[in-house]
């Protein structure tokens, strides 16, 4: 009878560290590509938020600096002119230098209000190269009239790709450590 349960406990051990072992390769292997689609998921919720409080008449640029603070992201809200009318990432108010990085955006991709205009919903996405961080960013970029007013602008929120490495690594040290 012992042999019996000395297998049975030995062949479930065995199960239990390949079934942690595949889950464990499978987060490595994965684990980017969600990242990434979670990160961009979460820009799109974000503006579109940003967006329908402007049409709403909700949008107020206090509003603004808590989204971009509360979601680490960089917002930029522009007028039918292009002229910055709002400018905010999670550390507050943006400096010129980092607001110029949305003209450099327009530059490699081309004129976004335009790609804007000519998209059906209003709205487009990109994933860019940050020369100035040298990292990677998830632009999204809506057109948004307000209901009452008809006041039109254009809403950029940026959200910056954090190198995913360190967080494999993490992941790794966790593992090994369980």
């Amino acid at each position: 009878k012992q042999g019996v349960k000395l297998k049975i406990w030995e062949y479930f051990s065995l199960f239990s560290v390949l079934l942690l072992l595949i889950i464990w390769v499978l987060q490595i292997v994965f684990l980017q590509y969600t990242y990434i689609g979670t990160m961009a998921k979460e820009t799109l919720i974000n503006a579109r938020e940003l967006v329908q409080m402007h049409e709403n008449g909700e949008l107020t640029d206090e509003k603004v600096r808590q989204k971009a603070f509360k979601d680490n992201v960089a917002i930029i809200i522009t007028d039918d002119n292009n002229e910055i009318l709002c400018a905010r990432d999670s550390l507050g108010e943006m400096t010129p230098d980092r607001v110029a990085t949305l003209g450099k955006f327009n530059l490699s991709i081309g004129n976004v209000v335009e790609q804007i205009k000519a998209s059906e919903k209003g709205e487009v996405y990109f994933r860019l190269q940050d020369e100035q961080v040298k990292t990677d960013v998830l632009l999204f970029a809506a057109k948004s009239v307000e209901k009452n007013t008809n006041n039109q602008i254009y809403i950029y929120v940026l959200s910056q790709l954090e190198p995913i490495d360190s967080v494999v690594t993490v992941i790794r040290k966790q593992f090994v450590s369980i």
